[in-house]
């Protein structure tokens, strides 16, 4: 699925006699459950930095049935993001708001997501926002944010899909999973092509785990940070703001190598097969051992082996009796009441 493109009416205000809110530094984007929690983390353990909770502004503002148009009235954005922000269940402070805005508009979409970012981190000198599925939004993001940095995680589909169905919220079906996986990071493989790496950084889910603070160094060197040559004296709760997904780990759990391969673990090797197959290409292009995969994976189909077929063929032919002999069955029960 190709990323989203920004909407002629959510287009960057370009006025430059207006001040506007400071726009946002960085984004966290990755396909779910890839370790944007622990890079929040972090993050937020460098100076002056600080990501609030997910806003999933992007996904929310395209979803709406009407579209809301800019320029947009003071109020009529406070009220938008208080919506937005009901919805994915944290609190806005409308005043911190609208003391991110001057005038009497919102110009623009790219400054209605600044004003509410900002308005989570009024403190903060470099703020971050952390969204998963803004993933397939990033050339959304680049157009409304042209300065801004990209950080994003990349995880092997079979300790991800893992962690998936651990999830409530999240698809209880493998091959749906799997396939998300492999959407999410066929986007991030575009934005790998399209974008310069003093734009875009790429973090893999088990190096961060394996080093957090080889990670933590590449995030300020990618966000021109000038942080402690020792970056394991900060203060892990640096500015940290609560994450408002009770689902999540808590961001302040001690990093465990062994728990994505606990996971993984969990899964039967058919199943850890079945997930290579689907995501195999963009396994292989992210520098991943799609292997083993199930024989006879073709492209994004995976070819029925011969006891597929059998047990495929029986349940066609059972359906095809149940129709055959159905309208016989409803004549009799007819026939009957008519007796009766």
């Amino acid at each position: 699925m190709p990323a989203a493109t920004p909407p002629e009416h959510m287009a960057t205000d370009s006025t430059p006699s207006r001040r506007r809110p400071a726009p946002i530094d960085f984004f966290i984007i990755a396909s779910p459950r890839s370790g944007t929690t622990l890079t929040r983390r972090l993050c937020t353990e460098l100076p002056g930095v600080l990501v609030p909770p997910e806003t999933h502004f992007v996904p929310l503002l395209v979803a709406r049935r009407s579209q809301p148009r800019f320029p947009m009235s003071i109020a009529a954005a406070t009220s938008l993001a208080e919506k937005m922000a009901k919805s994915r269940k944290y609190e806005i402070d409308p005043e911190a708001f609208a003391a991110q805005l001057d005038g009497d508009e919102v110009l623009s979409a790219a400054e209605q997501m600044s004003a509410v970012v900002r308005s989570l981190a009024p403190e903060a000198s470099i703020v971050g926002e952390k969204t998963p599925s803004h993933l397939r939004h990033w050339r959304t993001l680049v157009a409304w944010f042209p300065e801004a940095k990209l950080i994003a995680l990349v995880r092997d589909p079979r300790h991800q899909v893992a962690s998936l169905l651990e999830k409530e919220w999240a698809t209880d079906r493998i091959d749906e999973a799997a396939c998300q996986w492999r959407d999410d990071n066929r986007a991030l493989l575009a934005a790998r092509a399209e974008l310069p790496a003093s734009t875009l950084l790429i973090l893999r889910h088990d190096d961060i785990v394996q080093d957090p603070m080889a990670a933590k160094a590449q995030i300020a060197q990618h966000l021109g940070i000038d942080a402690p040559a020792d970056l394991s004296t900060l203060d892990d709760a640096h500015a940290l703001a609560p994450e408002h997904d009770a689902g999540e780990d808590t961001p302040f759990s001690r990093v465990d190598p062994a728990r994505a391969q606990r996971r993984a673990n969990a899964l039967t090797p058919r199943q850890q097969q079945l997930i290579a197959s689907v995501c195999r290409r963009e396994m292989a292009a992210l520098g991943m051992d799609p292997t083993p995969a199930l024989p006879g994976a073709v492209g994004d189909a995976v070819v029925l082996t011969s006891t597929a077929r059998r047990e495929l063929g029986r349940a066609a032919t059972k359906v095809r009796r149940r129709l055959r002999t159905a309208p016989r069955k409803i004549a009799r029960r007819v026939r009957r009441r008519v007796r009766g």
